[in-house]
């Protein structure tokens, strides 16, 4: 069996022992099952390529395939499998006639080697670990294959500490980070498959030959695979044989040899041993695997369409969710797939078995229920959103951490578009069991010439309102340039502005449409109704953004104001005395002051009085009392009363963390609608997947400013409420609450208010950390 190399920085030629992959990507050796064939063939293949050539009868394609998964002579050099990181090797039979002519006596040996081989892989996979001699000499334990027990030292000893530490390429962490993470909830029981998840992260697939297929092409192969139930008593076929997938795929015999290699190695084997057509038709390959693995390391669908056609495939009766049953199915044949793709299979241990994928798929269904929104999930039953939700990372649930990177490290890159995003929900993709599935449409890609990017859009709808205000759209680039004071390009002039200018201008008095759709559609010919409705959607979303900086400045603004009054001392008692004496002089009520009196001692008209009135008036009662009026007339020197260091502390980090937040959704609105040179590609942004466990002191911390804020237990706090802890001065009093509570008023009446929970949500999503439920 060959084992493939590492490739260096520069560019190297491929051994002849195995392909080579990137650095970047590996750090040792990948292990791959034995290579089907040579590339140059063997004698008989070039005799067969002479007589075609010359005008003999061409092969079929099935016998083509048959041929193809004849097992060619290798060179005798070959050095033995490897198992990336893991430290082991199997020694691959070798022969001194490989490269030779197919002499009886060399093909004696070779079938001699292939039964070896053979009865090894059979043993392995059949073979449980538990019954197998549990002593083995150094030179055995050399050959063996690796063991993967549930036991964390016997994963531990798996993965080499190099390849724990190591940085992943799509995100800002090492694989010990994810690692840690999820060890951190093992008191919850599950099991997450950690050495398979490290090949999955980390290692080059073995099978990538599928991955560049289209949506429209799945869906296609989608339907011809539900057309077989017309033939299996009207459920799809489990499993197909080599020539079979070759028509299901419309793919070349060599290709399918490969999907033969890696999804049915014992089928595999066993042909290369025998050679004959019947274990030609023996060949299983399993569909579910295949399609699910395949489909989810697309390079072409976005993560909302593959999680649509993987949960599409298991839900039969088309309800959009999973029962518990089917989300066990869908887990089952997925991870299956994903150790077939990356060469695992070759070590059936290398894959959890199904019953434990079953009791951890359980647990993961209960975790899922528990996080999710009320109304999409029940004991039973997932919605597809709820199932979005936690398999995309958006929970950070840690035991979704691995699916979520997964997906990130096969997803595509920021140029491209889900255009169901901007479509009407009927109209959206979805797989059916019952009908055939409409032609989808695929992911919109940003950089093609032939569409508008952000600035485009963004610089059209300035030019149509210029040319609007002055009802002129004959305008040269000078004046354009000139009337929207920013620079065009001549490129984009060229080929789209001044056309769809002129068209504008010859129009005018006509019937036809001259709103901004109308101009987006001569700048865009081929832009279909999605289209515009993403170039409007790009619209509104630069709107928030420029709303977005309005609210970053008053956020600014705030934090200033609440660092500033945090820095000051507390008001002196010989002041509080002078204010209290006052307060006396004012009020003609006992410890009360109305509006009348204010009218009065402030020498006031009526309407300033009642202004006043709203201003000290905290508790919204129609009296001002000694602590609102002190609080009201506090020297600007000065804080109203002493509180707790950690207090301001947690109401700095809520503020401060808030403002830095906006910061960063500015600044990525600023690089989205940044101007780009054609078939400039956006530099992929490293998502957030990971939150810390909120400290269990921070968090006791939380529920105590809480108790401080209510302190009658009555489980929300009021604007008025804050107002009334003097905790923060008004101005910024009213920014937090807006923070945490909804606008506005409740649907009955009261006034709005937050509670424990919201109070608490808020501070975990500023300070980035989690709480794990109960």
């Amino acid at each position: 069996m060959a084992a493939v190399a590492v490739r260096s920085s520069s560019r190297q030629r491929p051994s002849r022992g195995g392909r080579r992959y990137d650095k970047t990507d590996h750090a040792e050796e990948i292990p791959l099952p034995p290579r089907s064939s040579s590339r140059r063939g063997s004698n008989k293949d070039r005799e067969s390529a002479t007589t075609c050539s010359e005008g003999g009868s061409r092969p079929s394609s099935k016998e083509t395939l048959r041929h193809s998964l004849v097992e060619k002579p290798t060179p005798s050099t070959k050095p033995p499998m490897v198992l990336s990181g893991f430290g082991r090797q199997v020694s691959a039979p070798s022969s001194a006639d490989d490269n030779g002519p197919a002499s009886a006596r060399s093909g004696r040996k070779r079938v001699t080697a292939c039964a070896q081989e053979l009865r090894q892989s059979v043993q392995l996979m059949t073979t449980p670990s538990s019954s197998r001699a549990p002593s083995r000499s150094g030179s055995e334990r050399a050959t063996a294959l690796p063991s993967l027990g549930s036991a964390a030292g016997e994963m531990e000893a798996l993965v080499p500490p190099a390849r724990l530490t190591r940085q992943l390429s799509f995100v800002a962490y090492t694989i010990d980070d994810v690692d840690h993470i999820i060890q951190s909830e093992r008191e919850g029981g599950v099991e997450w498959f950690r050495a398979f998840w490290h090949v999955v992260l980390v290692q080059t697939p073995a099978c990538r030959m599928l991955t560049n297929r289209s949506l429209p092409n799945w869906v296609a192969i989608y339907n011809r695979w539900q057309a077989t139930a017309k033939s299996n008593g009207g459920i799809p076929v489990d499993v197909m044989s080599a020539s079979e997938l070759q028509d299901w795929l419309a793919a070349p015999p060599t290709r399918v040899v490969e999907i033969v290699r890696l999804f049915d190695p014992k089928g595999y084997a066993k042909f290369n041993l025998m050679k004959t057509s019947s274990e030609h038709s023996k060949i299983r390959l399993p569909i579910l695997p295949l399609v699910c693995a395949c489909v989810m390391m697309s390079q072409t669908l976005t993560n909302r369409q593959k999680l649509r056609f993987l949960c599409g495939i298991f839900d039969k009766e088309d309800k959009g969710g999973l029962t518990e049953e089917e989300f066990i199915s869908m887990l089952q044949n997925l991870l299956r797939g994903l150790a077939c793709a990356f060469g695992m299979a070759i070590a059936k241990e290398m894959l959890p078995t199904p019953s434990k994928i079953q009791e951890v798929a359980k647990q993961i269904f209960s975790r899922i229920r528990e996080r999710a929104p009320r109304g999409e999930a029940s004991t039973s039953f997932l919605s597809n959103s709820a199932l979005d939700h936690w398999i995309l990372g958006h929970t950070f649930d840690p035991v979704a951490l691995p699916f979520a990177l997964f997906l990130e490290r096969f997803s595509i890159d920021d140029d491209a578009v889900d255009p169901d995003l901007f479509q009407d929900e009927p109209k959206r993709f979805r797989l059916s069991h019952t009908k055939p599935v409409e032609n989808p449409l695929e992911a919109i890609i940003n950089i093609d010439p032939n569409y508008l990017s952000r600035f485009e859009v963004l610089t059209a709808r300035e030019i149509f309102q210029y040319c609007q205000s002055i009802s002129d759209f004959k305008l040269s680039h000078e004046e354009v340039e000139r009337g929207v004071q920013k620079p065009i390009s001549v490129e984009m002039w060229c080929g789209k502005l001044s056309r769809a200018l002129e068209e504008m201008d010859s129009q005018r008095g006509t019937q036809a449409r001259s709103d901004l759709v109308g101009f987006l559609r001569k700048l865009c010919p081929k832009a279909t109704p999605a289209h515009i409705r993403m170039y409007q959607s790009w619209l509104q979303e630069f709107d928030s953004g420029v709303e977005l900086k309005k609210a970053l400045d008053l956020g600014h603004t705030m934090l200033q104001i609440f660092q500033s009054y945090s820095e000051k001392p507390v008001m002196t008692d010989r002041i509080r005395n002078e204010l209290d004496a006052n307060f006396a002089k004012i009020n003609r009520v006992q410890d009360r002051i109305t509006t009348a009196d204010l009218k009065a001692a402030m020498e006031v008209g009526t309407r300033t009085a009642k202004d006043m009135m709203q201003y000290f008036d905290t508790n919204r009662d129609g009296f001002v009392d000694k602590d609102e009026y002190a609080a009201a007339m506090c020297p600007t020197d000065y804080r109203f009363r002493p509180v707790g260091a950690f207090v301001d502390e947690v109401f700095g980090v809520l503020i401060s963390n808030e403002v830095a937040k906006q910061e960063q959704h500015v600044a990525e609105i600023d690089r989205l609608f940044a101007p780009r040179r054609s078939g400039e590609h956006q530099q992929k942004r490293k998502k957030l997947f990971i939150k810390k466990q909120v400290p269990e002191r921070l968090w006791q911390t939380w529920n105590e400013v809480f108790d401080l804020l209510d302190p009658d237990n009555t489980g929300t706090v009021c604007r008025m409420r804050l107002k009334q802890s003097r905790f923060l001065c008004p101005d910024v009093c009213d920014y937090v609450f807006d923070l945490i509570a909804d606008h506005g008023r409740r649907e009955d009446g009261k006034e709005e208010a937050f509670n424990r929970d919201q109070f608490l949500a808020k501070l975990l999503d500023a300070s980035d950390f989690r709480r794990s439920p109960g």
